[in-house]
């Protein structure tokens, strides 16, 4: 049986066997005659040179165009061609002791959570309390959500065995150019179609744009991830693969080398029109460590692409500087971004959280529900739905049972993808240049996705992970993979490949609601199609599929929070509602804008209720958290057309800043404004331990609102509060008549405005003629009030003023100047109504009211405190009576 022939190959030096090191000296037997063999077989069978990599590069390309198995739908089919491939094109080589031995680990460890939870030291405290205080359902097992563990489990073994399909096929050095050149090709057209979605030209309405409870893809996306840094990260190491293939191309001879060559650039362009500082940073490391892998030697075709490097590299620095890619990367150092990412806090507290479960972690699929009850810092304002890190995300759910022998397997990866470094020691092998080439190549795109898994979570997205592990597959040397499957287990390759696409069709059938019969995973749809009954009035429906969610995945607050809406739009009663968004609030214990949207959903329907949520809310807020007083006065506004509430609202208010909120809006009826003011006082005797913003604000808000005579009688008391509350007594020395102490009064505290010339002796005549030809220019009739001023003539320069304050655009510090005119002239009367007139225009803004000092407010250095601790059932419900 004759060999099959490869595309043709110049007989160039390139293509030659290649001096190598010493340590890797090939086996035996021809490192590549059992896959050329296998090749042969295909060929004589009448089948497709190199058909696998066919099969395998549209499979993963067909995923990414259809949303990278996000949404059900793209998930069922992802799993569907899947399963066809490995039934179609099962593992064909046999691997190694060791690798063999990490998969199966990797594929039978993420199962003990579903073992029971006595074996690794019992239920945690806060499992207890969820199923004793709030009736929801805990399993005795070791993850929380046993349903969705064993989903995870099942999609876990599904990657296994995907990524040892990829492995064990050996693809000889054509079909790895083969499947080089697929994989190039598809990208393109995918970049293109990414670059017509942004711009709104094409609608790739299939692709995700985040679900609903996502927090930072809601309304953006690009490419077909729901995360658009996900789409970047594939970009930077797609240019990696179509560098390599432009250069492969060349040495073939062939012209297809300028449209990879285009790709590189166009990838690029798809970076940097999506504004991502990782995939620009991932995109100049892979290509940098390409160049340097790569044998730079004299050649037209090397300088080439160095020279292409060179002018990418000049070029999206030029396009950064001048976009929101550049502002994002100039606006703010890599230090002040990770901590307004509030990715090291995150990282900081994910990595002590797994301090109680080091070895087994607490389930896969389960982050999501069990982060907010162990963390032990807040972050009020947002929920964490993943650890933005794909390593943490291991380590938290799989612990190091998990991470261990995937670090095993990433270093057997890159010792069986070398070698990478050069070394004198020189032996004849068989491998050749163009074939190491191409390896090198598929081994830098996967090291950047494994980097970037580091600090992002692309690896937990199945589409990614698809085109990962077909990739990382390519760059393991042939001769680690020389001795051929047994038929038996090439055939329970097929037999899983049968199931796999079984499940893929019932996710399909799932998605187009032709089944109910579901994973846990599939609460989700659930949820969406009962808010889609509920808004057509089928609200019993709506509730049938909601009990079916909860049932899936009892520790998803949303589901609560669907079903007490829906209670209430029901009318079965205050107390059954309660109870269900008392659940919400138990399992989401540190989210605040859950508790405000409870609150204003139920002034729909009982608005005493309201406060209950809005006091739990405004709880998880504490003092060093600024974005507490914005929040309480959204709460405040939208409670005013509740009076029956909206008093009862200063008692939520708990520190300094929220109660000036309060009194900033709450001015009717007056005698109830009085008497919180009087609570203020007495709250903070002498207003200590307020800043001088809120000093300054209370007093404001006293004279225009309280009582006038009751603040100089305690501005009297208090001497040293006189600075903040001046204005109430200059207007009572001026309401009996004493004008120049209230002058002085005003004058002492008011900030003098920066005059524009000095008071100096000047060429009167000069300045009187300047003037006259410039009668509508207030410059030169400034400069001359100054000269009259310093001369003495207070009566010319008054008149002088008072010309120059009726012209438009006057300075606005002539009012104070005129009433220092005045006050010299022995008007006083005069002078202290223009001191009115400009302290009473005088705005303090509530944004300034935080409780913590001028000197706390910088976030450099910035350590969230310890949270409050949660609430039990019985306290809500102390509350709500």
């Amino acid at each position: 049986m004759s060999a099959p022939l490869s595309s043709p190959e110049p007989a160039d030096a390139d293509n030659r066997s290649e001096p190598v090191e010493a340590d890797e000296l090939p086996d035996s037997e021809d490192t590549d005659s059992a896959t050329e063999a296998l090749d042969a077989e295909d060929v004589a069978a009448g089948r497709r040179p190199y058909w696998r990599a066919w099969v395998y590069g549209i499979v993963v390309m067909v995923v990414l165009f259809c949303g990278a198995a996000r949404e059900p739908w793209a998930r069922g089919l992802a799993l569907l061609l899947m399963g066809g491939a490995m039934v179609m094109a099962p593992p064909r080589m046999k691997l190694r002791p060791l690798p063999s031995m990490i998969l199966v680990i990797l594929a039978l460890v993420p199962g003990a959570g579903l073992l029971p939870s006595s074996w690794f030291g019992g239920m945690e405290p806060w499992r207890q309390t969820l199923g004793q205080e709030w009736g929801i359902d805990m399993p005795s097992t070791l993850s929380p959500e046993w349903k969705l563990t064993l989903e995870a489990w099942l999609v876990t073994v599904v990657g296994v065995a995907w990524f040892w399909c990829c492995l064990a096929q050996n693809f000889s050095d054509g079909g790895r150019r083969l499947l080089l050149r697929l994989l190039c090709l598809g990208v393109l057209p995918l970049a293109v179609l990414s670059l017509l979605d942004k711009a709104g030209w094409v609608d790739a309405f299939w692709w995700p744009r985040g679900h609903a409870d996502a927090t930072t893809q809601d309304a953006t996306g690009f490419g077909p991830f729901a995360n658009q840094n996900h789409s970047s990260s594939l970009f930077a190491w797609m240019s990696v693969l179509c560098a390599a293939a432009m250069v492969d191309a060349f040495k073939q001879k062939s012209r297809s080398w300028m449209i990879f060559g285009a790709g590189v650039l166009l990838l690029l362009g798809c970076i940097l029109v999506n504004t991502s500082r990782a995939g620009l940073l991932l995109f100049f490391t892979g290509m940098t460590l390409w160049l340097a892998t790569t044998a730079m030697r004299r050649g037209v075709m090397r300088k080439l692409v160095v020279t292409m490097a060179i002018i990418a590299a000049v070029v999206s620095i030029a396009v950064a500087s001048g976009g929101r890619l550049g502002e994002r990367l100039t606006d703010k150092s890599i230090s002040t971004s990770l901590s307004s990412d509030l990715r090291l806090w995150l990282a900081g507290h994910v990595l002590r959280a797994t301090a109680d479960a080091p070895w087994s972690g607490r389930g896969l699929g389960v982050f999501d529900h069990v982060f907010p009850q162990v963390c032990d810092g807040f972050y009020p304002d947002a929920r964490t739905m993943h650890p933005e890190s794909d390593l943490l995300w291991a380590l938290f759910e799989g612990g190091l049972m998990l991470v261990l022998p995937c670090l095993i397997l990433v270093g057997w990866l890159f010792q069986t993808s070398g070698p990478w470094m050069s070394s004198r020691r020189r032996k004849r092998s068989q491998d050749s240049r163009a074939g190491r080439r191409v390896r090198r190549a598929f081994g830098i795109a996967a090291g950047l996705a494994l980097m970037h898994g580091i600090f992002d979570v692309p690896l937990h997205n199945f589409g990614y992970f698809m085109v990962f592990a077909l990739v990382t597959a390519q760059a393991v040397r042939g001769r680690y993979l020389t001795a051929r499957i047994q038929p038996a287990l090439s055939l329970a390759f097929r037999g899983a490949g049968v199931a796999v696409a079984a499940w893929g069709a019932l996710w399909m059938a799932f998605a187009f609601g032709q089944t109910e019969v579901s994973t846990a995973s599939g609460a989700t749809l659930l949820h969406d199609r009962a808010v889609a009954q509920a808004a057509q009035g089928q609200r019993a429906e709506a509730m049938r599929l909601i009990n079916r969610a909860i049932e899936l995945t009892p520790l998803q607050y949303r589901w609560y929070f669907l079903r007490a809406q829906l209670h209430l739009v029901m009318r079965h009663g205050s107390a059954v509602a309660l109870e269900d968004f008392g659940r919400v609030r138990a399992l989401e214990p540190r989210y605040g804008p859950v508790c405000f949207e409870e609150g204003r959903y139920w002034l729909f329907f009982d608005p005493p209720m309201a406060l209950i949520p809005w006091k739990e809310g405004m709880r998880r807020y504490p003092r060093e958290f600024s974005n507490a007083m914005p929040r309480f006065q959204e709460i405040v506004l939208e409670a005013k057309a509740f009076p029956e509430i909206s008093q009862q609202l200063w008692r939520v208010a708990d520190r300094p800043s929220l109660q000036l909120v309060f009194l900033a809006h709450v001015n009717e009826p007056r005698d109830f404004w009085l008497k919180c003011q009087r609570e203020f006082l007495a709250q903070h005797p002498a207003l200590v331990g307020l800043n001088e913003p809120q000093k300054r604000f209370f007093f404001r808000r006293w004279q225009q609102t309280g009582d006038l005579k009751e603040m100089v009688a305690y501005l009297q008391d208090h001497p040293t509060l006189q600075p903040y509350g001046w204005q109430a007594l200059a207007k009572d020395l001026a309401a009996s008549g004493k004008f120049e102490e209230a002058f002085k009064l005003a004058a002492r505290y008011l900030p003098a405005p920066a005059r524009s010339a000095t008071l100096t002796s000047a060429d009167i005549p000069r300045l009187e003629r300047a003037h006259v030809l410039n009668p509508i220019d207030p410059l030169p009739g400034v400069e001359l009030y100054y000269a009259q001023r310093s001369a003495g003539d207070l009566k010319s320069a008054r008149k002088t003023l008072e010309r120059v304050m009726g012209l438009p655009g006057s300075p606005v510090f002539l009012p104070r100047e005129m009433a220092s005119v005045l006050a010299e002239s022995g008007d006083m009367r005069g002078a202290w109504e223009l001191m009115q007139g400009l302290f009473d225009n005088e705005t303090v803004e509530v944004g300034v009211l935080d409780d913590a000092p001028p000197d706390a407010m910088s976030t450099e250095g910035f350590a969230p405190p310890t949270a409050p601790p949660a609430r039990d059932a019985d306290s809500a419900m102390r509350d709500a009576y």
